[in-house]
């Protein structure tokens, strides 16, 4: 079935997660619309009342509306609507989060997860992927959502920022158990000493994993098959991939809604073409949709040359960007020293703010809903 062109920015398909997002967040708008959830839109859409494009086959058939698709089946069916039954639009997923003031409290909220899933890809290494990771979980949490990191770099950066040493604690449980399929997702998850962040780790184990991973059927698949009901139970989950464009960062790509892709200098930048071709390249033959959340400029400086990157990034691409920008800080280091993401070690630092700043632009890109920053930082366990 064709799909219409949205002039919405809001992108072209939805899945029916996404479209019940939607609907509750503008239940307002619309009469009895808090009622279509996304079991109910999936009736719509078998029934024919919802246009929409159906992919795949049986249990894993997914399906895909347009927002002017959407907009239109609830008019029809709920018809606008009324004063009386006006209702917060956040409000109707999440209870005022932005009112708490710790974020154990904020999570504790009873809602419905939002699943999304957040990529982070450069095969130039030294950009800050996994500090990036590790920051934005931390931030993401401390403004009350439940989040979920994935570590799939055999370095492990991202595991010992948020202060879990897989090798030294000897976990049997790491990511490379996911690879395998060995092991399910709830079964390999642990606690970081960021309340609200939880992790599946990476040893240097990791590596042998790579080798004999592209023999396997589905090798690309992996993180996407395990994720597709864990998805469920988080409202963000931040994958970190390895600087090359293997068998893993492959697998975070497909497994990815949304990719950051950060860079720093002018080889991180020559990178993006390459990165972009590869994601475009599985989302088109596995029938997946990824899309880059954007591209971000990290430990910036006031200099010559970080200011001509720059602008040659804005020449090149104008709509990835980023406006938010991560200035260069002594910070940074000390954190990762002492395994404790970098908003949990300075929590009032200009960095800091970057990182809520860099948050709350991607949140709006992906349509994330986030509420307002806590009064009361986030400390580790």
């Amino acid at each position: 079935m064709e799909i219409k062109t949205s002039s919405s920015p809001i992108p072209e398909k939805l899945a029916l997660k996404e479209a019940a997002l939607w609907t509750a967040q503008n239940a307002s708008r619309f009469d009895r619309a808090k009622s279509y959830t996304r079991k109910g839109l999936r009736q719509a859409c078998e029934d024919g009342r919802l246009k929409a494009e159906k992919v795949g086959e049986g249990n894993r058939a997914v399906w895909y509306t347009t927002l002017e698709a959407l907009e239109q089946f609830l008019t029809e069916e709920t018809g606008p609507g009324r004063p009386t039954s006006a209702k917060k639009g956040v409000d109707a997923i999440m209870k005022p989060i932005a009112e708490k003031t710790g974020a154990e409290e904020a999570i504790s909220a009873s809602r419905q997860y939002q699943g999304m899933t957040l990529g982070l890809c450069n095969q130039k290494g030294g950009v800050g992927k996994s500090s990036i990771a590790a920051a934005l979980a931390a931030v993401y949490a401390e403004r009350g959502l439940k989040v979920l990191v994935l570590d799939s770099d055999p370095q492990g950066n991202v595991s010992l920022q948020l202060g879990v040493d897989a090798f030294e604690r000897k976990l049997s449980g790491t990511i490379s158990e996911l690879y395998l399929e060995r092991a399910t997702v709830p079964e390999l998850a642990v606690d970081t000493i960021v309340p609200g962040v939880s992790l599946i780790p990476a040893t240097v184990e990791l590596a042998e994993v790579e080798i004999t991973l592209p023999s396997l059927v589905g090798s690309d698949l992996r993180l996407i098959t395990a994720l597709e009901k864990a998805r469920e139970q988080y409202d963000l989950i931040i994958l970190d991939s390895p600087p090359n464009l293997g068998k893993f960062c492959v697998n975070v790509l497909i497994a990815s809604q949304w990719y950051l892709i950060p860079i720093n200098d002018a080889w991180s930048l020559r990178s993006v073409a390459a990165l972009i071709k590869v994601a475009r390249k599985n989302a088109s033959y596995y029938k997946t949709i990824n899309k880059p959340a954007g591209i971000v400029m990290n430990m910036m400086e006031r200099t010559r040359i970080k200011q001509e990157i720059k602008n040659s990034a804005q020449e090149m691409y104008p709509e990835l960007l980023l406006q938010t920008e991560i200035r260069r800080s002594t910070l940074a280091s000390e954190a990762s020293a002492m395994s404790v993401p970098l908003p949990v070690y300075a929590s009032n630092s200009p960095v800091t703010d970057d990182f809520h700043a860099l948050a709350d632009e991607l949140a709006q890109r992906m349509r994330l809903i986030l509420p307002s920053r806590a009064e009361k930082p986030l400390r580790a366990k």
